[in-house]
C-alpha cells in the first residue's frame, strides 16, 4: 500500500485536517511502519501506525494482522482508566491495519530521560496509577465481572503474547540449558556458577514463563520497556499497546523496575551521578507505593465483596512477581548495555562491560531465585543497593 496514496484518499484523514494536503514522514522501522502527519495548512499533527504482515527483516515471520485492532482497543481501555496518560485515537482502519491516534509531542522516552538524569519524582505516581487502576478493574477485584470477561475473552485471542515468550523467556532459557553443560566460558559470570545453581535458576525461570503464559490476572501493557512510557518531569504518555494481553500483573512492574535498575548499575560501573542512582531507587519505591495504595483505593470505595486482607494477600503476590519478571527482564535485556554519555570513563569500555553484565547478573539472580521471600519492596531495593558498590 502507498501512504501517499493512502493519505490523498481518506476521508477519515480529510476529517482530522480538514483536507488531504498532508505532509508525512517516517520515524520508525520496527516491525510497523510509523509516520508523523502534519498539514500543510496548519500546525495540526498525528501519528499514523501501520502494522506490517511480518518483520521488515525477516518476512518469513508471520506476524497477526489483527494487531492494530487488540492495540486500538486496549489503548481505549486504559484511557478509559487513566486518559490523560494515553493518546487519543482519531481512528482505526481494519481493514489496512492502520490506527491514527494523537501525536505526543516535547516527551523523550523513559531510556533517553534516564541517560539525561531526569528527575521523574513527579511522574512515578502518574505511571503507577495509570498501571494500576487499569490493573484493578480488569481483575478479579472489579465487581463488574461481564466487563472483566468481556474484555478477557477478547484478549485471550491476541498471539502477540505467544511473541514475548518467544523474544523474552525462550533465548533465556536456550542459555541457561547451554549453560548448565558447560562450566568453561570465562568471560560469562553465569558460567561461573555451580551446575545445581544454573539448573535451579533455569527452573524459576521456566516456572515465571508458565506464569506469564497461563495466568490472566489483569491486562497489562506487556511491553513497557523503556521505549514505551514517554514522559518529561510532569507529564507521561503511554504508547506502543500492541503486546497487551491478561497475565500476571507484575511482569509490567518488573520490566519497569528493570528499566530503573539497568540505568543504575550503568551509572554505578562508571562511578558517576551518585545522587541520580539514589533518586532511581526512590522512583521504584515511590512507583511500587503507588501502586498499591491507589489499588487499596478502589477497592474500597468500589465496596467490593472481596475482604480487604484478600487484596493485600493479592499485591504480595503482585510484588514478588515483579521482583521475579525484573530479574528475567535484566538478564534478557542486558545485552543492551548503555553507558550515561557525560561519564568520564578511566577503564576500558571492555573492563565496563564485564562490570554491568556481572552486577547484572547478581542482581537478577537473587531476583529470579528468591523472589517468592520478598515480603516488602524495601528487601528488593536493598539488594539492589547492595551490589551497586
Amino acid at each position: 500500500m502507498n501512504i501517499e496514496h493512502y493519505l490523498r484518499n481518506s476521508s477519515q484523514i480529510q476529517e482530522i485536517f480538514g483536507s488531504n494536503e498532508i505532509e508525512f514522514k517516517e520515524i520508525s522501522s520496527g516491525i510497523n511502519e510509523v509516520y508523523i502527519l502534519q498539514s500543510k495548512r496548519s500546525e495540526k499533527k498525528a501519528l499514523l501506525k501501520r502494522y506490517l504482515p511480518h518483520f521488515k527483516n525477516t518476512p518469513s515471520e508471520v506476524l497477526n494482522q489483527n494487531r492494530a485492532h487488540f492495540e486500538a482497543q486496549s489503548m481505549q481501555i486504559f484511557a478509559k482508566y487513566a486518559a490523560e496518560s494515553v493518546a487519543k485515537i482519531y481512528f482505526e482502519d481494519r481493514k489496512n491495519s492502520i490506527v491514527v491516534m494523537e501525536y505526543i509531542e516535547h516527551l523523550s522516552n523513559l531510556n533517553r530521560a534516564l541517560q539525561s538524569a531526569i528527575e521523574l519524582s513527579l511522574v512515578a505516581p502518574k505511571i503507577a496509577f495509570a498501571m494500576s487502576s487499569t490493573a484493578f478493574y480488569t481483575s478479579r477485584f472489579n465487581a463488574d465481572f461481564s466487563e472483566r470477561q468481556k474484555c478477557l475473552d477478547f484478549f485471550l485471542q491476541n498471539e502477540m503474547k505467544t511473541v514475548s515468550v518467544v523474544f523474552i523467556f525462550d533465548p533465556l532459557i536456550e542459555m541457561f540449558e547451554a549453560a548448565s553443560q558447560d562450566t568453561g566460558h570465562e568471560t560469562n559470570p553465569i558460567f561461573h556458577e555451580s551446575r545445581y545453581n544454573k539448573k535451579e535458576l533455569l527452573l524459576k525461570i521456566k516456572r515465571l514463563k508458565t506464569s506469564f503464559y497461563e495466568d490472566s490476572d489483569a491486562l497489562i501493557h506487556g511491553d513497557f520497556k523503556g521505549g514505551a512510557l514517554l514522559l518529561n518531569q510532569e507529564k507521561i504518555s503511554i504508547i506502543d499497546f500492541e503486546f497487551s494481553s491478561f497475565a500476571p500483573m507484575g511482569y509490567d512492574l518488573g520490566a519497569l523496575f528493570h528499566s530503573f535498575v539497568a540505568m543504575s548499575i550503568s551509572y554505578s560501573v562508571t562511578e558517576t551521578n551518585q545522587r541520580y542512582q539514589n533518586l532511581l531507587l526512590e522512583n521504584i519505591e515511590a512507583l511500587w507505593q503507588s501502586y498499591q495504595e491507589n489499588f487499596l483505593r478502589l477497592h474500597r470505595e468500589q465496596s467490593s465483596f472481596e475482604d480487604e486482607r484478600a487484596v493485600q494477600k493479592h499485591l504480595q503476590k503482585v510484588l514478588q512477581e515483579s521482583v521475579g519478571f525484573f530479574g528475567v527482564h535484566m538478564l534478557s535485556m542486558s545485552i543492551a548495555l548503555v553507558i550515561p554519555d557525560a561519564a568520564v570513563v578511566v577503564k576500558s569500555k571492555e573492563e565496563l562491560e564485564y562490570m554491568y553484565y556481572k552486577r547484572v547478573y547478581a542482581i537478577a539472580k537473587i531476583a529470579i531465585l528468591k523472589h517468592e521471600t520478598f515480603t516488602s519492596i524495601e528487601q528488593f531495593l536493598k539488594l539492589v543497593a547492595s551490589h551497586l558498590r
